[in-house]
């Protein structure tokens, strides 16, 4: 299966001609590309349990038969395990670009302009964590520990504008930390919160770390592969990430899903990291529309400390 040199496939050669150039044109392949994949389709449908179960009757019109032939070629891939493409995260997937957008053109002007700047609290801070902007003068972080030497200490946090890495567990980091009730001017927590077991409790201790008219930037998964195992418990919906934190007592500023059914599969397939240019492009596609409540991949949401 594909087990051909690299050498023997070049996107510098001629350019296909004939029935199948729209097909290689498609699908972004020279004519040798083009032989090789046919060469392996070839191979995979040269055995008769590879059909078995394939799609038929619905090629009726155009979009129907590219239909046909999506579903089809996706079962034998899949049943030749060349789908899934890859399965391990990536900072450039979707969903980190996603993030970063939301950043960017929503929540740092959100911040900036209701002068929401100060302390900063963000898990596992990085030099390149999404903390590292306007809005924060020293940001502070937070990594998980079950260690029981290690819990409930802290120590000089590395990276761009740090301040102390805490040590322990949200679940009841103000009674760890009593010090820090009320501190901090915004909290940053992207995607943290499918790996929290109790997440109203979760939002509750930050909210009583945030002080009154501070800020909560929640990015959370809709739809994602199992990660962080076994410490990843929860999807959410709109509706179900804007409860848990209604119910801590914010207020809720705004709440953006992002992503379509094209965005969903290639998450699943693997694939999001490989054409994340491409999902960002069609993010706003209009393929919602196919149901009544949508598809989307991830929510970015911004929520308030009342006064």
């Amino acid at each position: 299966m594909l087990a051909v040199a690299t050498s023997r496939i070049s996107a510098e050669d001629a350019r296909v001609e004939g029935p199948l150039a729209p097909l290689a044109t498609a699908f972004g392949f020279s004519q040798s590309q083009m032989d090789v994949f046919l060469q392996e389709i070839n191979t995979i449908v040269s055995d008769p349990s590879s059909i078995n179960g394939a799609v038929t009757g619905e090629c009726t019109s155009g979009p129907k038969c590219a239909q046909q032939a999506y579903m089809n070629l996706h079962w034998l891939l899949h049943q030749h395990r060349i789908l899934p493409v890859d399965v391990t995260w990536q900072r450039g997937s979707a969903d980190r670009l996603y993030i970063g957008n939301f950043l960017k053109n929503t929540a740092i002007p959100h911040l900036i302009s209701s002068n929401v700047v100060g302390r900063c609290l963000e898990w596992d801070v990085r030099p390149d964590s999404y903390s590292s902007n306007a809005a924060c003068q020293v940001t502070d972080g937070i990594t998980y520990t079950e260690n029981k030497d290690q819990f409930g200490t802290s120590q000089a946090a590395k990276g761009v504008k740090s301040g102390t890495q805490f040590f322990g567990d949200i679940h009841n980091f103000s009674s760890s930390f009593p010090g820090l009730v009320g501190v901090y001017d915004i909290v940053f927590c992207t995607q943290v919160f499918e790996h929290l077991h109790d997440p109203f409790l979760a939002a509750r201790e930050i909210f009583a770390i945030v002080r009154p008219g501070g800020k909560v930037i929640v990015t959370a998964p809709h739809i994602s592969p199992e990660h962080g195992v076994p410490y990843d418990f929860f999807r959410y919906t709109r509706k179900g990430l804007r409860t848990v934190f209604k119910k801590a007592g914010f207020t809720i500023n705004t709440i953006e899903k992002e992503g379509n059914v094209a965005n969903a599969v290639a998450m699943l397939e693997g694939m999001n990291a490989h054409v994340s240019h491409l999902l960002l492009a069609t993010n706003k596609s209009g393929d919602d529309k196919r149901t009544p409540y949508g598809n989307y991949l991830h929510l970015n949401m911004l929520v308030t400390k009342p006064m």
